[in-house]
């Protein structure tokens, strides 16, 4: 499979790794964690992330300035959807636009095991804050959602905000860095007010 291999398993053997599990060279994969940060996607990636996404052996993903644009998501989204397994997606630093959270909100709409979604520093402006909102509403796993530094607005943060407060298991929502700065910033202080009064709601 070119520059792919097994994954080891917590005692360096592969003997004792289920032979699907594979993933490219120079990953890190510890317990139930995949680290592919750092690197750079490609297509050829994508079966095996799929098939290990679907046979439920991924808790935290890591794909932190991975180059992921939103064809990759649209290619895991069925896999990203149904994994029964899955609890942090971390999509921070990559090239994630309105279209990309589109996808985002339809997983989130079907995922019924994902705890926390980080989207900081992409290229999401309100119509994508937007689509997250209305999956926000029927998302019943989802604990916080990392927003920081992408291009969301007035319009889009109050969509947000206003998801976030009807939910009742979403802890953090994070819009700081956002062009709606002033919302971000009343609404931070609002969170922070009830984590101190209730410590069951505090950040995650």
């Amino acid at each position: 499979m070119g520059n792919f291999f097994s994954i080891f398993g917590g005692n360096g053997s592969a003997a004792h790794c289920p032979s699907y599990v594979t993933v490219y060279r120079g990953c890190r994969f510890q317990g139930e964690t995949l680290d592919l940060s750092f690197g750079e996607f490609k297509t050829s990636y994508l079966p095996p992330l799929i098939d290990s996404l679907k046979r439920g052996k991924i808790v935290n993903l890591n794909l932190f300035n991975n180059g992921i644009i939103d064809k990759v998501l649209a290619d895991l989204k069925e896999a990203l959807a149904q994994t029964p397994s899955l609890r942090i997606l971390n999509l921070n630093l990559n090239d994630i636009t309105n279209q990309g959270a589109r996808v985002l909100a339809e997983i989130l709409a079907s995922n019924s095991s994902l705890e926390r979604l980080l989207l900081t520093k992409n290229n999401i402006g309100d119509e994508g804050a937007k689509q997250l909102a209305v999956a926000l509403r029927s998302n019943q796993t989802l604990k916080k959602l990392q927003l920081t530094s992408n291009k969301i607005g007035n319009e889009g943060a109050a969509a947000l905000i206003q998801a976030a407060k009807d939910n009742p298991v979403l802890q953090e929502l994070d819009l700081v860095g956002n062009p709606a700065g002033e919302l971000a910033k009343v609404f931070r202080r609002e969170q922070n007010a009830v984590s101190k009064r209730n410590p069951l709601c505090r950040p995650m």
